[in-house]
């Protein structure tokens, strides 16, 4: 019911950014830029760039500047930035998010628009900017690749809410270390980026069939450790001995599944393990020497196990096997010596043998 509430109030701030009604002013046109700043410590900074105009008999009349137009969507500002989450998750209350930048006129800011509906983007100078800064640990738009590799799928918010909608213009930028390793869009009959560079992409959308639901980047994050299996926390060791590759794990976080990874030359093996809380797990792969274990929850690794040396491990075990061995030999050279004793002859013993033994007769 709650996230029911949450997707209304978004649609009555977003699908209306075509025509709004505000007091005592005519209808109007809000044109929308999306622009989404990813940040290496795995944050993203969505900015929202709006440029109120109206389109009447005399032609285009542009109301930026408009107090009470600025006004109107100051008041709407949470609801808005709500909905600015809509590019990563289905549901806003799920996310950690907030605003770092409420809604102000940037006279240096530039929007486009295809005001007159011909196939031609417009630009409008000046933009009221809303700035929202994302953690994306905290949607479900993330997913780990490799080392400080990361895939983020942005949602189309508007055919999110609307199949019939989309997003006139959005652009990717990378922040400071960021680095753009590849990128696509879905559906594949949908149109790429008009511009394509390291550090920026920029789609212009002038109709549905050529708008992607989807965009998919592949980024390099280098000071982001992705947590986004919250909760989760396994302490893990691995050695290596007699060909075997030997794992310890014990779970001091949530229950759940857990997946060991052995992964090197000429190996890449995957076990599955389910552990409640404290619970602890030993398992052998067999490998033609050590390697490295990845401890995985879902599509997110928690990290690597940390490695006992083989020195160590033998040491442990050596001492143990020279106890064995000697009580052994001192088992059987007493077996011997008994055997000596038993050749003398005994006399039987009588009840008064056994009462001298106890000291009972003198």
């Amino acid at each position: 019911m709650k996230k029911a509430i949450v997707i209304v109030l978004v649609l009555l701030i977003f699908i209306p950014l075509s025509a709004k009604e505000v007091r005592a002013q005519p209808r109007y046109i809000v044109a929308v830029n999306f622009r989404i700043t990813f940040k290496s410590d795995g944050t993203a900074i969505v900015s929202l760039l709006q440029h109120p105009f109206n389109i009447s008999k005399k032609g285009f009349e542009d109301l930026y500047g408009n107090p009470s137009i600025l006004q109107d969507m100051v008041v709407q500002e949470e609801r808005t930035a709500a909905g600015l989450v809509l590019l990563f998750a289905d549901n806003p209350e799920k996310v950690d998010y907030e605003i770092v930048g409420n809604m102000r006129m940037k006279d240096d800011e530039v929007v486009l628009c295809d005001v007159e509906n011909i196939g031609e983007m417009k630009e409008l100078k000046g933009a009221i900017v809303l700035d929202v800064l994302v953690h994306l640990e905290t949607t479900n738009a993330i997913e780990q690749l490799n080392d400080r590799i990361y895939r983020i799928r942005i949602t189309d918010c508007y055919t999110r809410l609307n199949p019939m909608s989309w997003i006139d213009v959005i652009e990717f930028r990378m922040g400071e270390d960021v680095q753009l390793i590849s990128y696509k869009w879905s559906p594949k009959s949908a149109k790429g980026p008009k511009i394509a560079e390291d550090d920026r992409l920029l789609w212009e959308n002038f109709n549905e069939p050529e708008a992607p639901n989807e965009y998919i980047l592949e980024l390099k994050l280098p000071r982001f450790e992705l947590k986004g299996a919250k909760g989760y926390e396994v302490m893990a060791s691995s050695s290596f001995s007699n060909g075997l590759l030997h794992v310890s794990l014990t779970n001091v976080g949530n229950d759940g599944f857990f997946y060991i990874r052995a992964v090197g030359d000429s190996i890449d093996q995957v076990r599955k393990v389910y552990l409640r809380k404290g619970e602890s797990a030993n398992l052998s792969f067999p490998a033609p020497k050590k390697v490295k274990v990845e401890i995985w929850h879902e599509s997110t690794m928690l990290g690597e196990a940390k490695w006992v040396e083989e020195v160590e491990r033998g040491t442990h075990l050596k001492s143990p096997s020279i106890t064995v061995l000697a009580v052994i030999v001192m088992g059987l050279v007493l077996i011997f010596l008994s055997f000596l004793v038993e050749k003398e002859p005994r006399k039987p013993e009588t009840i008064k043998d056994i009462g001298e033994g106890f000291g009972l007769v003198r």
